[in-house]
């Protein structure tokens, strides 16, 4: 059943005439054939625990060690060794490694204070935060372990950095900001400098309030120059950047209070024990060494598909674009408009009928009955509940995105 259900799927994405244009990008990116190469290699030749101690886990464990390096190295780019490779914690993806990032942050908190503390600590987030973060300090609220607060956004969907100041005034108990790097909904890019600078400023001499950033829509399309972003946790999520599924990694700067929030085995400085993937870390590497390699052509690219886009759609009748069409404001592969008055899910089945692949906004949310986009309810207006997000990327070509205006223009 499994292998008839493949045949047809690829059937139905590679059928002349018939072919599915895919505009999901920021949901998962499709592997790159060469990281596949690397991965398959990998999983015939390197299926070693990393840990035992006969000479094909010692190479697997050198392996290991070397990817861990390539990873700091390609982070620090042209700022040498501002990324550590201990500083490298290999996960499953975005999701884990925001969840150990924020639970580990509040156990050390409460390792360091006592338990009867009368004030509990505090966690500022935006308002469009992912659901991996909002669902994870939502649920430390509900355990009572901690208060949070929401700091509000403009019309471009940018936050409002007098907030944020404000905030930490009022909440001197806050521990942690976690702030996304690129919005996964509206491709807002938040001012990372700007939000460390207020963050350091807030911390002064003590070791606290920390910064955290979901970077995972950010690899692609953004310079990131860690000794100049400030932040002292960042997760990332191999799927976003054309690697392997379920592979991730959590940047830890060094000497950030922090407890493991899983226990079992030391494998990864403590901080997330289980035998390491080893073929799906080696591709992570690779599709990261390809994106930094490729990255300035494919931005150039990229943008020039997206403002094509957003020309013809400012053309249309009863169609608007959520959020900001300027570049050092959004993310050159995303676009979010909306059709007042129509139902999200409806007009997703009608472009896929046309045969256009896209999202009503945060995919981990589809399933749920009130699927309405957390961003675009933030931005104000009605569009909650009437938008579709298009995002492209690397196998994006011009004449899909013509037939994708196209479809939009029908429906």
């Amino acid at each position: 059943m499994f292998s008839r259900f493949i045949k047809f799927t690829k059937k139905q994405h590679q059928s002349k005439g018939h072919m599915k244009k895919y505009f999901d990008y920021a949901s998962q990116t499709p592997t790159d054939s060469r990281v596949l190469k690397v991965v398959q290699n990998a999983s015939s030749k390197l299926f070693y625990n990393p840990g035992a101690l006969y000479s094909n886990g010692v190479i697997s464990s050198k392996i290991l060690k070397d990817s861990r390096n390539k990873i700091a190295s390609v982070l620090s780019d042209k700022s040498l060794n501002s990324v550590h490779p201990n500083e490298i914690i290999f996960t499953s993806g975005g999701t884990e490694s925001n969840n150990i990032a924020i639970q580990g942050v509040v156990d050390k908190w409460y390792e360091n204070k006592n338990y009867e503390y009368s004030e509990k600590p505090h966690i500022i987030i935006s308002e469009i935060e992912h659901p991996a973060i909002y669902n994870v300090v939502e649920s430390l609220k509900k355990q009572n372990k901690i208060t949070f607060s929401k700091i509000k956004i403009n019309n471009d969907g940018l936050i409002d950095l007098q907030n944020l100041k404000d905030q930490l005034l009022e909440n001197k108990n806050t521990i942690l900001v976690s702030i996304i790097l690129v919005n996964n909904e509206i491709g807002s890019i938040q001012p990372i400098r700007d939000i460390a600078s207020i963050v350091r400023k807030a911390r002064g001499s003590g070791l606290y309030p920390l910064l955290q950033s979901d970077a995972c829509q950010a690899v692609n399309y953004l310079a990131m120059p860690f000794d100049r972003m400030g932040v002292d946790l960042v997760s990332y999520d191999a799927s976003k950047f054309y690697g392997p599924k379920a592979i991730g990694f959590l940047y830890i700067k060094r000497n950030t209070p922090i407890n493991p929030v899983y226990f079992g085995g030391d494998q990864e400085y403590g901080m997330r024990p289980g035998t390491e993937n080893l073929p799906a870390i080696v591709g992570m590497v690779k599709a990261l060494e390809i994106i930094f390699q490729e990255k300035e052509k494919e931005i150039k690219r990229l943008y020039k598909l997206q403002q094509y886009i957003f020309s013809k759609i400012e053309k249309m009748k009863n169609v608007t674009i959520n959020g900001s069409t300027l570049q050092e404001k959004r993310i050159v592969n995303n676009i979010n408009i909306c059709f007042p008055g129509n139902d999200s899910e409806f007009l997703l089945f009608k472009m896929d009928k046309l045969g256009y692949e896209v999202s009503t906004g945060t995919t981990c949310q589809n399933k749920k009955e009130d699927s309405r986009s957390i961003s675009v309810q933030a931005l104000g207006g009605d569009c909650a509940g009437s938008s579709l997000r298009i995002s492209f990327g690397r196998f994006t070509t011009m004449g899909q995105v013509r037939g994708l205006v196209s479809a939009i223009s029908k429906i």
